[in-house]
């Protein structure tokens, strides 16, 4: 009765440490396919979409950066999710040829320690990677601060007629300029910086912002 407890109690025992391993195992898969989804729409944002294309060049060097170190980040959660041992035999002797259940449950528990410690190596340093990931993506709105893009010169053709409160005497073709974001953005209103001699102001030196709908002008950049 007793050695039939002692066999439960050790197949609990070597159970519960596969289960450990199977614990950091899913957590580390988990947290792969969440910073895989997360490094995936940051990608997408800056290399395809008009907001991203329009940041600052030191801006998107800062949001690849950022990939990278995501990426570097999911493989190393990856490598721990899929990592496995071995089922480690307890030594087996001459004398004795079949291992008794307390060399059982050692095998195990050394089995499950170094599945666990190699996990959580692997674990540490995705996080790091993604630690650094994320200062770099905090690090991209004081960049774009500090290095902002230079406006763009445009020439914009009136589709039809505007009322612009702020620039009454403007018609006819003109020139001003615009930052590159909202030149890429989908907004229905773009600000453009023009001068006052263009409005008609008396005093001529300094620039006005105004605000036209995209969809009654049509706008040339330098570039095309």
């Amino acid at each position: 009765m007793n050695e039939e407890k002692n066999q439960e109690r050790a197949y609990a025992l070597i159970a519960s440490y596969r289960a450990d391993g199977d614990r950091y195992r899913d957590r580390a898969r988990s947290v792969a396919t969440l910073l895989a989804t997360l490094s995936g729409a940051l990608a997408a944002g800056l290399i395809f979409s008009p907001v991203g294309q329009g940041f600052p060049e030191a801006t998107k060097y800062a949001g690849y950066a950022a990939i990278l170190a995501l990426g570097i980040s999911v493989c190393f959660f990856l490598s721990g999710s899929m990592y496995r041992l071995p089922n480690q035999k307890p030594d087996e002797k001459a004398e004795d040829p079949k291992p008794s259940l307390r060399d059982l449950v050692d095998a195990s528990e050394r089995n499950a320690t170094s599945v666990v410690d190699a996990i959580t190596l692997r674990t540490r340093l995705g996080s790091g990677f993604g630690i650094a990931a994320l200062l770099l993506l905090m690090a991209m709105g004081p960049i774009a601060a500090i290095y902002p893009t230079p406006p763009v010169p445009i020439s914009v053709q009136p589709l039809e007629s505007l009322a612009v409160p702020t620039c009454p005497n403007i018609q006819g073709n003109f020139d001003g300029t615009a930052s590159a974001s909202d030149l890429a953005g989908t907004a229905a209103l773009i600000p453009v910086s023009v001068s006052r001699e263009v409005c008609g102001h008396p005093s001529p030196s300094g620039s006005l912002t105004i605000y036209l709908q995209r969809t009654k002008i049509l706008i040339t950049t330098a570039r095309g």
